[in-house]
């Protein structure tokens, strides 16, 4: 039986499943809903299908042709894993300098604060 639109010999995964649904479309791609809908405008991805009133689908073909196209990460690519693990170390002591910093100017502001309000209440007690 000849399907329209689809190639002889293309291999359909889920035996012969026709069409995926965006939830399929999801699982199979690892891209989350918003952003399939992006590509989708931006034409970085196969478009959808309507197949009802209120209904759209993918052709799974499409699908599995756009995953092929996409470039393998290669390992070298990454970095060491101890570089980062230094780097999140890295940002840990930054963040936690970064806290220590902004406690100390609190510090800073409240001991402010404070001495700016006892010289106004001692300038207060002094007109009374």
């Amino acid at each position: 039986m000849d399907t329209p639109g689809i190639a002889e010999g293309t291999r359909l995964e889920r035996d012969g499943e026709l069409l995926w649904n965006i939830r399929t479309v999801t699982q199979k791609t690892g891209l989350s809903r918003a952003s399939i809908y992006r590509y989708i405008k931006r034409e970085r991805f196969p478009p959808r299908r309507r197949v009802g009133p209120n209904r759209v689908a993918w052709v799974p073909a499409e699908i599995l042709a756009w995953i092929e196209s996409r470039p393998q990460l290669n390992p070298r690519d990454r970095a060491p894993r101890h570089d980062r693990h230094r780097t999140k170390l890295t940002t840990v002591v930054d963040d936690s300098l970064c806290a220590t910093n902004m406690l100390g100017a609190i510090s800073a502001l409240h001991g402010i604060v404070q001495t700016t309000t006892e010289d106004l209440r001692s300038g207060m007690r002094r007109r009374c």
